[in-house]
């Protein structure tokens, strides 16, 4: 089942995990790739979205969650996790 951005990154205020198959390209998560226009202009109402509602990316930099099968693609991140701010502060000391 298909969630809208709209719905998947509500504003929370009980600590709230979003995670999902975005299939969007997450840039942070490699530094080293170049992206082309078309992913980052893809991938940037999702970010926006969930920084305007609180919520922040919780994958790694660095650590792919998928792994092409062919040698000339490249691993991505199309797998996200969001945490609202209420659940960050579960975790911060």
């Amino acid at each position: 089942m298909t969630v809208s951005l709209t719905l998947a990154l509500i504003t929370a205020l009980f600590p709230t995990l979003v995670v999902g198959d975005f299939d969007i390209h997450y840039w942070l998560a490699d530094l080293i790739t170049r992206h082309n226009s078309s992913e980052l202009n893809a991938s940037f109402p999702y970010f926006l979205m969930a920084a305007e509602h609180g919520y922040k990316p919780l994958n790694t930099t660095g650590v792919h969650t998928r792994f092409p099968l062919q040698g000339s693609s490249r691993a991505s991140d199309l797998d996200l996790a969001f945490a609202s701010n209420a659940l960050m502060a579960l975790f911060q000391e």
